[in-house]
């Protein structure tokens, strides 16, 4: 039987959304408050700056009231945790509810992570977005709309969904127990690297709610992983953020180093290159996960297994001749 260098791809879907179950009680104000910020969570990897648990975050926001102008309340203005009660705070004083105001919110984290942005017509964030080999930023959006009242105005409780793609590649060992696998100069080649997002309505739980779409990616990028995996015994993984996008022709290409029970390197190749399939995961889509799951054996640095054919029990050799048993005559 003979094993060849496997590449499959799994798809999980990070969405899971936090819920506020407990009654804060506040003191009576008409200014604008935001409560705690929910993001959608995912597990750590290596390559990417995970945002799992937010601190801060820049926000947008404006009314109109009665086919009026519409009136500006913040620009770029920035948000921090701390504000007691599970109320945050921001820059430059506070703004009041609008009794009959409707109003539309768009936030985004981390800093600096969006360029061009701005509020489009209506009223969410449009922005161009790098995530290439220098960027590997998480990259949260938050959309909201309220309508002001005289009072009893609840704080502003914003849903942040990851924009972005995460690539996974998961490396597993298929030589014995034994044997040390490890991985390294991992080079992943064919990846859009850029394109414009457009806010349209708000965000929500789920997995779908994200706001807005992106268009079509453009670039063309090379992404560097960690420097070198040595594989364990459930697999060794590592990963990177991109631009949502078709999946075209994407290559990985490493090294592989094996070595013995005592350290001795028994094989080596490099450069391993092996296109990622396309015919079932077709595209990455925003806010999800998607791993590539590659098991190193034998075959992949051309050794040859140790295998066992069927076995065969070798027959019985009669002897010549039979040997006659005497029974002796009882005398009564």
């Amino acid at each position: 039987m003979r094993r060849n260098f496997l590449l499959i791809a799994g798809v999980a879907a990070i969405l899971a959304s936090c819920s506020k179950t407990e009654t804060v009680e506040r003191p009576e104000t008409a200014g604008i408050r935001f409560d705690g910020a929910y993001i959608g969570y995912s597990t750590e990897t290596r390559a990417f700056t995970e945002i799992d648990d937010l601190s801060e975050f820049w926000v947008y926001g404006q009314y109109t009231k009665d086919d009026a102008s519409t009136v500006t309340v913040f620009t770029n203005d920035k948000v921090t945790e701390g504000g007691g009660e599970n109320v945050w705070t921001y820059e430059g004083g506070q703004r009041p509810w609008i009794d009959g105001a409707t109003y539309t919110f768009a936030a985004y984290a981390p800093e600096n992570a969006v360029s061009a942005e701005g509020l489009n017509d209506n009223g969410y964030l449009t922005f161009t977005y790098t995530s290439d080999q220098n960027n590997q930023e998480d990259l949260l959006y938050a959309a909201y709309t309220q309508n002001g009242q005289a009072e009893s105005n609840e704080p502003i409780a914003l849903i942040f969904k990851h924009l972005l793609s995460n690539v996974q590649f998961t490396f597993k060992n298929g030589f014995d127990k034994t044997s040390e696998v490890n991985v390294s100069d991992i080079q992943v080649t064919g990846i859009a690297t850029q394109a414009t997002f457009t806010g349209n309505t708000i965000t929500g739980t789920g997995d779908e709610n994200f706001g807005g779409d992106w268009d079509t990616a453009t670039g063309n990028g090379t992404f560097a992983l960690t420097d070198q995996l040595q594989i364990s015994a459930a697999g060794s993984s590592d990963g990177i953020v991109v631009i949502p996008q078709s999946v075209g022709t994407v290559s990985v290409t490493f090294d592989v180093e094996v070595k013995d029970q005592n350290g001795q390197i028994i094989a080596s190749k490099d450069k391993i290159s092996v296109n990622l399939p396309n015919e079932t995961t077709t595209a990455w889509a925003k806010g999800y996960r998607y791993n590539y799951v590659a098991t190193i054996t034998p075959e992949s640095v051309n050794l040859e297994y140790i295998e066992f054919e069927e076995p065969s029990v070798d027959k019985w050799t009669p002897s010549k001749d039979d040997v006659e048993l005497e029974i002796p005559v009882s005398e009564e």
